[in-house]
């Protein structure tokens, strides 16, 4: 096996592939030895939740932030200057007979760390009026944050009632689910 060092590969500056490096079909580029560095905006990596409860609810007559228990994801990232997206898909319930209520959400890290913007959630319902049926609703929110370190942390979903009256998460309508994402920066 020969060694090849160079500072620099540059494509011929003219052709049908100009300004192209191209390792022909059946080649392999092996860089597992070494590090691979990434172009900014590229996917790192990705984490996916999806709720493994199907029936059920959780719901909560608290003006208190509630864990969502299992809406989680855990991840470390793999450059302290990275952009850490974080979204969340949830079925989200409101109580039968309830005039006025609503449902309050946010994304956190760690336990004690509220990312994203907005004073209290990154996401809100709210019903009103007379109602004989539970009120169901799809509910998808966003959060980022600069990753900041390559330390491990959790992202876990938290809510709240917004007039103390019953409201939570359903998992008969449709899963609950999380997707963690490192951008490079």
């Amino acid at each position: 096996m020969s060694t090849l060092q160079v500072e620099n590969l540059i494509g011929q500056t003219s052709g049908s592939n100009a300004n192209k490096v191209i390792i022909p079909s059946g080649q392999t580029l092996d860089a597992s030895g070494g590090t691979l560095v990434p172009s900014i905006g590229q996917i790192l990596q990705v984490k996916h939740f999806i709720s493994p409860t199907t029936s059920g609810e959780i719901v909560t007559t608290s003006n208190s932030a509630f864990l969502a228990s299992g809406v989680l994801v855990d991840i470390t990232p793999k450059d302290s200057s990275s952009l850490i997206i974080v979204r969340v898909d949830l079925q989200s319930k409101n109580s039968t007979g309830i005039t006025s209520d609503g449902l309050v959400m946010r994304i956190q890290r760690d336990v004690s760390t509220r990312i994203g913007v907005g004073q209290n959630c990154d996401a809100f319902f709210h019903s009103s009026g007379t109602s004989n049926h539970n009120q169901h609703f799809q509910m998808s929110f966003s959060a980022s944050e600069t990753a900041n370190n390559t330390t491990s942390r959790r992202y876990e979903v938290y809510f709240r009632s917004f007039g103390g009256n019953a409201a939570g998460i359903n998992y008969d309508w449709g899963n609950q689910t999380m997707t963690v994402m490192e951008i490079a920066q």
